[in-house]
């Protein structure tokens, strides 16, 4: 994008500020992780600086981090630059997440770890795994109990798949903005919170 993607404006505030705001409607806690965070002290969420001393800028870091900082058993993670998580679908994850130490959906034949719930629990064999240069979650599932959310079960939620729609490109973050201009102007009203 060649800039920082995550301040782009977005709908009355910015991308990264339309997330926080979505999962607000949603959770009493959140945390947003990040490499700079005196850039986002503003939003309305527990603000966690990432791993200086990982040399790597990886999911898994992000990941790790933000399961130090939760004061919750388990944490719906998602990624800054995905704007249409669909509600329903995160209360249905978080539903099926207590038997697991992760609950991913698949989607298009892969898994995405980046709209998923968490064990904080899993922070200790993801450490152990970054420790070894591990750096895939796909790792990560071989240490810990899985369940997968099959695509036909996410379509019953989410039948666009736009909970996975994420922001890379200048196409896409226009696609959007487009999307955007196009959906329910109380997207963001308030909701029961899920605990």
């Amino acid at each position: 994008m060649g800039k920082d993607k995550l301040l782009l404006p977005f709908g009355h505030s910015s991308l990264l500020a339309h997330v926080t705001t979505l999962m607000k409607s949603l959770f009493h806690e959140v945390i947003v992780v990040t490499r700079e965070p005196d850039k986002h002290r503003d939003l309305p969420a527990k603000v966690v600086a990432d791993s200086p001393t990982s040399q790597h800028r990886c999911a898994l870091v992000g990941i790790h981090t933000g399961l130090e900082a939760a004061s919750t058993p388990r944490a719906f993670v998602v990624g800054g630059d995905m704007p249409f998580v669909n509600r329903r679908f995160v209360r249905h994850l978080v539903d099926q997440s207590s038997a697991a130490w992760l609950t991913i959906p698949r989607y298009g034949g892969f898994l995405e770890p980046l709209c998923a719930v968490y064990d904080v629990r899993c922070a200790v064999p993801i450490l152990r795994q970054l420790d070894q240069g591990e750096y895939k979650v796909d790792q990560l599932l071989a240490k810990v109990s899985v369940r997968e959310i099959s695509e036909s079960i996410i379509k019953m939620y989410d039948p666009d798949l736009l909970s996975f729609f994420n922001v890379n490109t200048a196409e896409e973050y226009a696609a959007a903005l487009k999307l955007l201009e196009g959906m329910d102007t109380d997207m963001l009203s308030s909701q029961q919170r899920i605990h």
